[in-house]
């Protein structure tokens, strides 16, 4: 079935010389893995724009019990300077290894998605966002349907003022510049991700230490 969609870039793996195994999470499909051929003129460009948590307009053959054939991008939503920008480049890397250790492929996501989505738009536009990882994180939660807060043990062992984090989970991504002054983001950070591997996946996430090394220094 040929389908066009919205897609956020999850991860792009050089298969061949000429080909790629890419994997996305769509809008009206969930994710989906496909497998990619190149010519000489795409190879370049393909490979500057498939860069994690990169939001593309795509159209691909959808497969059910094996890998999608991808056919042609349409409208790129994509910083230039993603390359070159090492915070952004970092906590990108960082959200797609976590969607890819959490989501099952397939598996519809339309609210989660569209939640993303912004997400990502926001960071494009702000020079800090440590936060906004924070925000990520009970979004990711909650697609899992994961109950935070009725975890009392946990919250009681990790974390004194409870209310804070409340705040930080009910409150709109576009304000955060209020919060900044009360909450401690790396610490807040660090008990989300202990949670993700205690609760959701024990798999190590290889990027988050060069996560820590661009934002905690």
């Amino acid at each position: 079935m040929l389908c066009t969609d919205q897609a956020i870039v999850l991860k792009a793996s050089q298969h061949t010389s000429s080909s790629l195994i890419l994997k996305v999470f769509t809008h009206d499909y969930g994710v989906i893995s496909m497998f990619v051929r190149m010519n000489s003129n795409q190879r370049k460009t393909l490979k500057s724009v498939l860069l994690p948590m990169q939001i593309v307009e795509i159209t691909f053959f959808k497969k059910e019990e094996k890998l999608s054939t991808f056919k042609e991008l349409g409208t790129v939503y994509h910083d230039g300077q993603l390359e070159s920008n090492i915070s952004r480049n970092a906590a990108f890397t960082l959200m797609s290894e976590v969607l890819l250790n959490s989501l099952k492929e397939h598996q519809l996501q339309v609210r989660f998605y569209d939640q993303l989505r912004d997400l990502i738009i926001n960071i494009h536009q702000e020079k800090t966002f440590s936060l906004h990882l924070c925000f990520f994180m009970f979004r990711v939660f909650d697609a899992l349907g994961v109950q935070f807060f009725e975890n009392k043990s946990f919250l009681a062992e990790h974390i004194e003022n409870q209310e804070i984090l409340e705040t930080l989970y009910l409150t709109n991504q576009h304000k955060f510049a209020e919060l900044k002054t009360a909450i401690n983001e790396k610490q807040m950070f660090d008990l989300l991700i202990i949670y993700f591997h205690t609760y959701i996946s024990d798999r190590s996430l290889l990027s988050l230490e060069v996560y820590r090394e661009v934002f905690y220094n």
